[in-house]
């Protein structure tokens, strides 16, 4: 079997690696219902200016126009920027359960 606090120890290092690996994908579970969130809010607001919108005109509806580009622009980024981040948080977890796999 070999020594008890050598094998202590190496199934403490696995425990803290997969527990860092879990507290990773609770960040990524946090981000995913954030841009969940996000998408639900947006889709809402363009429901809401489809239906009252449609009569404005003029100089109203080119600031609105110029106001939805904006919001669409910072909708689109925003979305990426989470996609980016919960990629690399999967790989962080992933490289953390790899370490505890091939604990010494």
């Amino acid at each position: 079997m070999g020594n008890p606090i050598d094998w202590l120890e190496k199934k403490a290092k696995q425990a803290k690696y997969n527990l860092e690996a879990g507290i990773i994908d609770g960040f990524t579970d946090n981000v995913r219902q954030a841009l969940e969130s996000f998408r639900q809010a947006a889709n809402q607001y363009e429901q809401s200016v489809n239906t009252y919108s449609s009569d404005w005109e003029g100089e109203k509806k080119q600031q609105f126009l110029s106001h939805q580009q904006e919001l669409n622009a910072a909708k689109f980024a925003g979305q990426n920027v989470a996609e980016e981040l919960i990629q690399e948080l999967r790989r962080k977890a992933a490289e953390y359960r790899q370490k505890a796999s091939h604990v010494d």
